[in-house]
């Protein structure tokens, strides 16, 4: 594991996007970080992103 983020640290992509909240890193095709974010009409998302994408704020 990548061990760059902890569960609650709040991340975005290094391309932009919403603020997203580390839930678990997780060994799927390598390593991998689920983040949760809320949309415009306060949706719960999820998603898998690889480490070298985020950026811690």
């Amino acid at each position: 594991m990548t061990n760059l983020f902890k569960n609650g640290d709040i991340v975005c992509l290094k391309s932009g996007g919403p603020k997203m909240t580390v839930m678990e890193e997780s060994k799927i095709d390598g390593d991998m970080v689920r983040c949760i974010w809320f949309d415009e009409e306060n949706n719960k998302l999820s998603g898998y992103f690889e480490p070298n994408t985020l950026v811690k704020l």
